[in-house]
């Protein structure tokens, strides 16, 4: 029995990897080709970290992983398309699992400062070198610490996330110390600005010249 459960858990983790690379792979095809268009529409900051969360629920829950959520009441709206946003959420979670180490503990975190939105996801991991910190959102860019680790990826991750994050008008930070953790920090407009950059850009594209 004990054998059956062990053999379930790693077809489902891994057909749950399979999946992930597959979906990158057709995200990334999708971006590179010019054919994603992203709606952005009025969105609740706590329904879409929730909902980002939520994939990883089970393998939180069986890692034995602390989980720290921590979402900052009446934050304003923000401009996404929800479903992009999700995934560079996930995204961000996935890495934090993947590349947690021994230190079994998640941070997953919004709150408003200034006219933004901070969604951050922070771990205790191995870190970030600093020889590899320029290269982090270049596709299928691997860190030799990686490879050495034999730790599986598509490398897409990464820069998926800043190429969702630009399409929002946002920015995307990193602090990350070896041997001490990374922290993810995702800066979205909050609406009142979204919609000032949208109209702004909008009548710089079609005013007259």
């Amino acid at each position: 029995e004990e054998q059956t459960r062990q053999y379930g858990a790693l077809v489902r983790n891994e057909g749950r990897r399979l999946s992930e690379m597959v979906e990158q792979v057709l995200d990334f095809a999708g971006i590179q080709s010019g054919r994603r268009a992203y709606r952005l529409e009025t969105a609740e900051v706590f329904d879409i970290v929730d909902q980002a969360i939520e994939m990883f629920a089970m393998q939180i829950r069986d890692a034995g992983i602390t989980l720290e959520k921590h979402i900052e009441p009446n934050l304003q709206p923000i401009m996404a398309d929800r479903s992009a946003m999700i995934r560079a959420i996930q995204n961000l979670i996935g890495n934090a699992l993947k590349y947690g180490g021994q230190g079994n503990w998640l941070s997953v975190r919004a709150e408003a400062a200034g006219s933004d939105v901070l969604i951050s996801v922070e771990d205790r991991g191995t870190g970030i070198s600093p020889v590899d910190l320029p290269h982090i959102f270049e596709p299928f860019y691997c860190a030799a610490a990686v490879i050495d680790a034999q730790i599986q990826g598509s490398g897409l991750g990464l820069a998926l996330v800043k190429q969702i994050v630009d399409a929002h008008h946002a920015k995307i930070n990193v602090d990350s110390t070896l041997h001490k953790g990374t922290t993810f920090t995702i800066v979205v407009p909050a609406m009142d600005r979204a919609v000032s950059s949208v109209v702004s850009s909008h009548d710089q594209a079609y005013s007259p010249r």
